[in-house]
């Protein structure tokens, strides 16, 4: 398999499949740096968005409470002045 790779390797002058998983393998069995750096940092951002999701959740929410206290308290004091006029 390797023979047909290295012939294709020299006749078109690119990578094929089997060098890139190759490649790829070897950085992986050895614990190459690239691929544990790439490992934090996907479970890092992963965290991170998980954490802005949930705060930005949390202050929808309240921006939302905020926004019903004041419907009920003009439609309290609308309910009050029609009282009083009476």
């Amino acid at each position: 398999m390797m023979v047909w790779s290295a012939a294709l390797y020299r006749l078109f002058g690119t990578l094929t499949i089997n060098d890139i998983y190759a490649k790829f393998t070897t950085t992986i069995m050895k614990g190459g740096n690239c691929f544990m750096i790439n490992g934090k940092l996907i479970k890092v951002i992963g965290m991170a968005a998980t954490v802005i999701g949930m705060g930005a959740t949390l202050i929808t929410d309240w921006v939302n409470d905020k926004k019903m206290d004041e419907k009920i308290q003009e439609k309290i004091n609308e309910a009050l002045t029609k009282i009083n006029r009476n």
